[in-house]
C-alpha cells in the first residue's frame, strides 16, 4: 500500500535524522511504521492490536517531537509528507 515518494532528500537531511531516532520511544516507531504501512489511522491501530486514539496519540506525539505535520488528510486515509518518508527510511534501517 506504501506509495514510492519520489521526491529529491539530500543525504545530511536523512542522516539528521538518525540521531533523533535514537531519542525515540521504539513504541511511538512501530506505530510510526504502522502508519506508514497502512496510510490509515484505523487500519494502522487495528494492525497494531491499539485503539485508534491511542495510535492518534502517538502520531501527534511524534509531529511535535519531529517538528512535522508527518501526514495530512487525503481522501479517506493520510497523505506522508516529505519528512515521513525521510523517517521511514531510517526507521526501516534500525529495524533491520
Amino acid at each position: 500500500m506504501l506509495k514510492e515518494n519520489t521526491e529529491y532528500k539530500p543525504d545530511s537531511e536523512v542522516e539528521n535524522a538518525k540521531p533523533q531516532l535514537r531519542m525515540v520511544d521504539l513504541n511511538l516507531l512501530t506505530v510510526f511504521d504502522a502508519v506508514m504501512q497502512e496510510q490509515n489511522i484505523t487500519r494502522a491501530a487495528h494492525s497494531l492490536g491499539m485503539s485508534q486514539p491511542a495510535v492518534s496519540n502517538a502520531v501527534s506525539r511524534l509531529k511535535v517531537m519531529f517538528n512535522d505535520e508527518l501526514f495530512v488528510r487525503y481522501g479517506r486515509g493520510i497523505q506522508p509528507t516529505a519528512r515521513a518518508y525521510q523517517l521511514f527510511g531510517s526507521v526501516r534501517q534500525h529495524y533491520n
